[in-house]
């Protein structure tokens, strides 16, 4: 498992990774140890640069609850072709706008509680809309309460989660407690807890499926600007992520965070959120026909030839469950390293396109 996070794979994050697996508390010294006999390398690079230095805007806060950062992530996404064999990763959007570039349309948007480092949502989508992050946000409110502030940028994808934050905050938060302006926005280099998240996220979630979508598309597997097989390639990504994304939120809430704590420990015992009732929490459709300004419906991404035949799709998914499992793509994703072509998740994609067009063909 440390040889597939790397760099990232400290002393606290294994120990966190194996309460998880085998819900067993080992010394984080004997860990550390290990892990410096094993990985010389990667214990000087982690010596030489401490991820725990400080910020230069710390975050103060006193109980979970009263600050939630959100943040969507487009490392899956953007990619800039130079030549058929080789090409260049933009992880800057302002860098890639001058130059021509494909897209595999997967977007993972978080939320990061402040005072624990929990992460409370976590998905992966096949497009970046304000749908998207409100419904992750309004799940949390149901399950945890309202946050007393919620911290993100000014992106379009975030314009729900503010209007409705705002509204439901002046109502219902105390008083004493309130904050001028429920929600917030600021630059990402302010936005600390959920772009450190994003560390981890992209080592153990984006970092091992590029390899092989790139090597797909090099080798003229799937086209792009075709819609269809641009839809297929994005759903399957994001149902290999999903299991890649609840592997991770398990690891990284159990491990130990200097001069604080297990993330999961102090957002189960300290936690301050105001219950909010059911039916201020607006559906989707209502919560879009409420908003005063223009927001995009469509939660799906456009190219779906199945799309509005819910038996077909219903259909395809069990036709894919049967050849592949999921779980054991995951794997072979994380078993090593290196990030590398994956023909397990090779050939799950492939089988989605594949099925794709042969339900068009039998059925349409």
């Amino acid at each position: 498992m440390a040889a597939a996070f790397g760099l990232r794979a400290g002393r606290n994050f294994v120990t966190g990774y194996l309460y998880d697996k085998i819900k067993k508390r080992l010394p984080e010294r004997q860990v550390g140890r290990a892990l410096k006999e094993l990985f010389p390398e990667h214990h000087q690079l982690r010596v030489r640069y401490a991820r725990n230095r400080l910020v230069r805007r710390p975050i103060e806060t006193f109980f979970v609850g009263e600050q939630l950062h959100i943040d969507q992530n487009e490392k899956l996404q953007a990619y800039v072709p130079i030549s058929s064999s080789h090409h260049l990763i933009i992880y800057v959007r302002s860098l890639t706008r001058p130059f021509p570039m494909q897209r595999y349309s997967v977007y993972l948007f978080a939320g990061v509680d402040a005072h624990s480092r929990y992460p409370v949502f976590h998905v992966a989508a096949t497009r970046k809309t304000a749908i998207i992050p409100y419904m992750a946000w309004r799940c949390a409110v149901r399950k945890y309460g309202l946050w007393f502030r919620v911290i993100g940028d000014k992106g379009s994808e975030n314009v729900l989660v503010a209007h409705f934050q705002r509204q439901i905050g002046n109502v219902i938060l105390p008083p004493r407690r309130r904050y001028d302006d429920p929600y917030r926005a600021l630059p990402s280099t302010s936005n600390v807890r959920v772009e450190r998240f994003w560390a981890y996220s992209n080592t153990a979630v984006a970092r091992p499926l590029l390899p092989t979508l790139d090597h797909l598309r090099d080798h003229g597997y799937f086209d792009l600007s075709d819609p269809c097989e641009r839809y297929c390639v994005a759903e399957a990504t994001c149902i290999v992520a999903a299991v890649l994304i609840r592997r991770l939120k398990g690891q990284v809430t159990h491990h130990y965070v200097a001069r604080v704590g297990r993330p999961v420990e102090i957002f189960n015992q300290f936690r301050g959120n105001v219950a909010v009732p059911e039916e201020m929490l607006l559906k989707v459709e209502d919560a879009v026909a409420a908003y005063p300004g223009e927001v995009a419906m469509d939660c799906e991404l456009e190219g779906d030839p199945l799309r509005g035949h819910a038996h077909l799709q219903e259909q395809r998914f069990q036709l894919l469950q049967e050849q592949a499992d999921v779980e054991l793509i995951a794997d072979d994703l994380l078993a090593s390293y290196h990030p590398r072509y994956s023909q397990s998740f090779a050939d799950f994609v492939l089988s989605f396109i594949t099925v794709t067009q042969q339900l068009v063909e039998d059925y349409l």
